[in-house]
């Protein structure tokens, strides 16, 4: 700890007041030797202990204390979650590519086993029927095959 020549005249002043009180109660009771001496008190037990005070004399140099690193902070909490299958892959970017096409109405199903696309519902007419099956033929590799079962609400 480094004390300022500024702090250091009051501290020493201060130190030297509590000093001198306690010299003067020693020095009444010598003097009154003939009396009792004064009853020993307990100290109140909610009043709080003064702090001890450290005074240093010598001026000391600061060396600063090379920082040390920290330890990695780990993380406890491991967190898993499921793959997707292929099969699972293929079906939320053909229903991407349906959702994106803007002449499409109706209500189109999507589902993938072993890499066969089975799209069903119904759509307006048999022009969207052909734009479902061109939407997911674009979003699928050649080797997934496409089955396109929706119908058109003008079929007769």
């Amino acid at each position: 700890m480094i004390v300022r020549p500024q702090i250091l005249v009051p501290l020493f002043a201060v130190t030297a007041a509590f000093a001198v009180k306690g010299f003067a109660d020693e020095a009444t009771y010598n003097a009154d030797a003939n009396s009792n001496p004064p009853a020993v008190t307990q100290p109140d037990a909610a009043a709080p202990a003064p702090a001890p005070v450290e005074v240093r004399t010598s001026p000391q140099v600061y060396q600063p204390v090379a920082a040390q690193p920290m330890p990695e902070e780990r993380s406890t909490t491991t967190v898993t979650a499921q793959r997707r299958t292929p099969d699972e892959l293929i079906t939320e970017d053909v229903v991407k590519a349906i959702q994106a096409e803007p002449n499409i109405s109706g209500n189109v199903g999507v589902e993938t086993y072993q890499r066969v696309v089975t799209l069903t519902g119904r759509v307006t007419s048999q022009g969207q029927v052909d734009r479902v099956g061109r939407a997911a033929m674009k979003v699928v590799d050649r080797d997934v095959e496409v089955r396109n079962l929706v119908r058109s609400k003008l079929e007769i």
